[in-house]
């Protein structure tokens, strides 16, 4: 029979398909992150919110390393201080608001 109940973690473990909408955004696989699809999109913003919250001192380094100049989907969601003009660039956004780190400001 069919329930309503999401799947635990245990201590705060982030599965492979939360960690990717935490990083790239919805997946396209209904409710296996944190995006539902039938019979409307949903995202449980406050799960994906805490998540976010708890790691992101670990994703936030890691995606700066591989993609220098640019920040995940969660910052985006959550930490940007405003939203990012269409026409500007990721990394001139963050330029502008003094966002970027001393390594990225090293890749000048």
């Amino acid at each position: 029979m069919p329930t309503n109940r999401t799947r635990q973690r245990r201590g705060g473990a982030l599965d492979d398909w939360c960690r990717s909408e935490l990083l790239n955004g919805p997946c396209l696989l209904a409710g296996l992150g944190y995006h539902t699809y039938l019979p409307e999109t949903v995202c449980d913003d406050d799960r994906m919110r805490l998540d976010w919250q708890r790691h992101r001192d670990v994703l936030l380094p890691e995606w700066i390393k591989a993609n220098p100049g640019t920040r995940p989907y969660a910052w985006w969601k959550f930490d940007a201080p405003e939203p990012r003009p269409e026409a500007e660039a990721e990394r001139e956004y963050l330029a502008r608001h003094g966002l970027l780190t001393d390594g990225e400001l090293d890749h000048e």
